[in-house]
């Protein structure tokens, strides 16, 4: 059975490489994420077809795995995934809030979802290059 490249599985033990694919802004998602038994929710401020950055009010240490339940701006479906956190940032906000950024690399999903996010990265990707060159550059 012949998958597409970005419907394989991660291996979170693996060897991180540098990003291979277009990050797009996501104004207006949001994102429900599963782990330790509680729900957290979460703005999506960008994303790409291997993973998502969430931005929230600090609530604690999380797992390192977590479950996603996402919308993207424009598709009429929730995505469902399974995801690995890369990195997790805590800062303070100008007014004094708390708060955490997190970067998941998706581990796992259904085929249909990993081609949505897939299709929806790569169609808007040509409208935020800019964007993106701004994101590397900042590295």
């Amino acid at each position: 059975m012949t998958h597409d490249r970005s419907d394989r599985l991660r291996n979170p033990g693996s060897v991180r490489r540098r990003r291979q694919h277009p990050r797009i802004p996501a104004l207006g998602a949001f994102c429900t994420e599963i782990s330790d038994g509680q729900d957290r929710y979460s703005i999506v401020s960008d994303v790409s077809p291997g993973g998502l950055r969430l931005h929230r009010p600090y609530r604690g240490v999380q797992s390192r795995t977590v479950q996603l339940e996402f919308d993207l701006p424009g598709v009429d479906e929730l995505i469902w995934a399974r995801g690995v956190v890369c990195f997790d940032r805590v800062w303070r906000a100008g007014e004094g809030h708390v708060l955490q950024t997190t970067g998941i690399e998706i581990a796992s999903a259904a085929g249909k979802h990993l081609r949505l996010l897939r299709d929806y990265a790569y169609a808007q990707s040509p409208r935020f290059d800019e964007y993106a060159e701004r994101r590397a550059a900042a590295r």
